[in-house]
């Protein structure tokens, strides 16, 4: 199972928006720890954000499927190290088999 590659643990803060003032809002903190955690993985590469623009992400970030709506982008994302990354894009990577898994790209 993949599940066993999934020994990091990250704080991810759902972005909920913007306020009248331009703040951004996020919901309460959700901790991803193992047994369910996530594999974080710190490879810049390029990938395509939600408007179809190339982007450099240094991060990404495997975790269980279903997940993905955690994920939203520009959600807050905190790893164990102690950085703060801004979510690129999601991909839910589900195919019925053993290897199913969310895959999420940060800034």
């Amino acid at each position: 199972m993949i599940s066993r590659f999934f020994v990091h643990t990250v704080t991810v803060e759902t972005f909920l928006g913007q306020t009248g003032l331009g703040a951004d809002t996020f919901s309460a903190p959700v901790i991803l720890a193992p047994p369910i955690g996530c594999l974080v993985e710190n490879q810049t590469v390029l990938v395509r954000n939600g408007a179809g623009e190339e982007v450099v992400s240094s991060t990404q970030i495997y975790t269980y499927p279903g997940t993905s709506a955690l994920f939203a982008p520009d959600s807050r994302v905190t790893t164990t190290d102690g950085r703060t990354s801004r979510v690129i894009t999601t991909s839910d990577n589900g195919f019925g088999s053993p290897v199913d898994h969310t895959a999420v790209a940060l800034k």
